[in-house]
């Protein structure tokens, strides 16, 4: 009969459905609908910004980074967050003025003293100490378990020979996440979007490996 039953907003064509609205990232035909469709609604909670409490990736200028310790925990605060974790590159990266054993231990006591320092005017705020190490070729991490030990965040990366063949890259990625003091596998495949394909492994593999093991899996993207 001509008469306007909805279209103004997505919010309006989903309620003329019977459905709450349902975020662009849960649109993925995995039974977004049958939640939307709930009584009542099921669907789950997106982390939005504002939930955010830290960042445990973060390279400074005692590596390839463009500022100091004090200057990303001041930028942190501004945004809220309770936590740090500063993570340079360990040795192997040369091209990153990454920190061998003896650099990464004078950084460990700057970082330290950086955070007694910021509890001063940031009571309760956390600066931790931690390190970005290579996945070498063979799967041993980039600064010895001595080193490592000390540290409260260690994530291991792939930065170099991308072409070793799957079952090669995946023993190498298993061999890492066996070591007792990593914490997060960075990066997983190394993909570069419209820059780099990424390396073959075994994700399922890895991921079931990551599990048993607590090893976290960083989720990111570089634009």
């Amino acid at each position: 009969d001509g008469a306007r039953l909805a279209g103004a907003t997505e919010e309006e064509v989903y309620a003329a459905l019977g459905l709450v609205w349902i975020p662009p990232e849960l649109r993925e035909d995995a039974g977004e609908i049958e939640a939307a469709a709930a009584h009542p609604p099921a669907l789950p909670q997106l982390i939005e910004l504002g939930d955010i409490r830290g960042e445990v990736h973060m390279h400074t200028t005692a590596s390839d980074g463009r500022a100091s310790i004090e200057e990303m925990a001041l930028a942190a605060a501004a945004r809220g967050y309770r936590y740090i974790a500063i993570t340079d590159h360990s040795q192997a990266l040369a091209m990153a003025n990454g920190l061998n054993e003896a650099r990464m231990l004078e950084h460990l006591a700057r970082i330290r003293a950086a955070e007694r320092r910021f509890q001063a005017s940031h009571p309760g705020f956390r600066i931790f100490a931690g390190v970005e190490v290579d996945i070498l070729a063979d799967g041993r991490l980039d600064l010895e378990d001595v080193v490592l030990a000390q540290l409260d965040v260690v994530i291991g990366s792939i930065h170099s020979r991308f072409d070793q063949p799957e079952a090669e890259t995946t023993a190498r990625l298993l061999r890492a996440v066996a070591n007792p003091h990593l914490d997060i596998l960075g990066h997983p495949s190394g993909r570069l979007l419209l820059r780099r394909e990424p390396y073959a492994f075994d994700f399922e593999q890895v991921l079931a490996a990551c599990h048993r093991h607590g090893v976290a899996m960083e989720i990111n993207a570089s634009p």
